[in-house]
This record gives structure tokens, C-alpha cells and sequence, in this order.
């Protein structure tokens, strides 16, 4: 079961727009294997503090996904803030492929991360080439940055770069 399908599942049964926090919880629930969803907090602070209490549309949606649960409340008192579903060990297996889904988005866009840092280091380096750039990057490998030597000083000048550019040049060369 994918993000996906639990959003057009929804849709379908006639779900609102405005009930989507339950969807949150019980996404979040699914990433982090925790079977466990609270479906009443606290919202504001003060004296605009008010109880959101999710609990029913979260129990039609889970019979709607076809997802099983149990209830509870562990507020000493009984309180809304205590309610609590659990979903059990079945439910928790459906809910592998938005795990899946999650890991998989994330490697794609760590890969194109790399990938686009990898095109800026080589843009870096064949726009910089050459005798000035040897000397930065030599000077930036031996990690004695402070002070610059007279070498390296004559480099920056000659590139016509700030700090932060030599900077970045180096850590693109290194």
C-alpha cells in the first residue's frame, strides 16, 4: 500500500480535504514503525490553547483503508489527550510499501544531489585550471590557512576571486 493509493482510497470513499492531519499521524506512524497514533493534541499556547481531537475521523479512515486497530486512552483521568489506536502487526505490514516508497524517493534525491554536485565541481574546475589554481589547492590541501602565503595571495588576485570563491574552488579541486 503506497501513499498514493491510501490518498486516492480516501478520495474515492468520500474523505475531506480537511481531515488530512489523520493522514499525517498515520503516514508518520508507517515511517517510523511506531504502531502506536496519537489522535488528540494540544494546539496553541496560553490561553488559546485548544484540544484537536482527530479520534473518530482517524477510526473511519483506518475501516475505510481496511487497516486494523485498537483503542485506548491512558490519561490518568481519562482525558481526549490520552486517546491512543494502535495498529496491529497486519496493518503494519500493508503499510511496508510507503516505507519503501519514502526510502526510495529519498535515495533519488540523494543521487541527484550527488550528481548535480558532481557537475558543479567539474564546471569549477574547467572554468579554473591551471598554475594560479595548483597553488590554491596546494596551499588549501596543507591546511595552514592563516596566514596566506605571498604565493597564494598572487594566485587570488590573479583569478580575481574572494574568499569564499577560493573556497569554494578548492573544495571543488580537492
Amino acid at each position: 500500500m503506497t501513499e498514493k493509493f491510501i490518498r486516492l482510497k480516501l478520495r474515492r470513499s468520500g474523505w475531506s480535504a480537511t481531515n488530512y492531519a489523520c493522514v499525517n499521524r498515520l503516514l508518520t506512524a508507517a515511517l517510523t514503525r511506531e504502531p502506536l497514533i496519537r489522535t488528540c493534541w494540544v494546539s496553541g499556547s496560553g490561553r488559546y490553547t485548544s484540544n484537536q481531537d482527530h479520534h473518530l475521523q482517524t477510526k473511519r479512515m483506518l475501516d475505510v483503508l481496511g487497516l486494523g486497530y485498537t483503542e485506548g486512552n491512558d490519561s490518568p483521568r481519562g482525558g481526549l489527550t490520552g486517546q491512543w489506536i494502535k495498529l496491529d502487526s497486519r496493518a503494519m505490514r500493508l503499510l511496508q510499501g510507503v516505507r519503501d516508497e519514502a526510502e526510495a524517493k529519498r535515495q533519488r534525491l540523494a543521487d541527484k544531489v550527488a550528481a548535480t554536485e558532481a557537475k558543479r565541481k567539474a564546471r569549477i574546475r574547467q572554468v579554473y585550471s591551471g598554475q594560479p589554481v595548483d597553488v590554491l589547492v596546494q596551499w588549501w590541501k596543507s591546511e595552514a590557512y592563516h596566514p596566506a602565503p605571498e604565493p597564494v595571495l598572487k594566485a587570488k588576485q590573479e583569478l580575481n576571486l574572494s574568499w569564499s570563491q577560493v573556497r569554494e574552488l578548492c573544495r571543488a579541486h580537492a
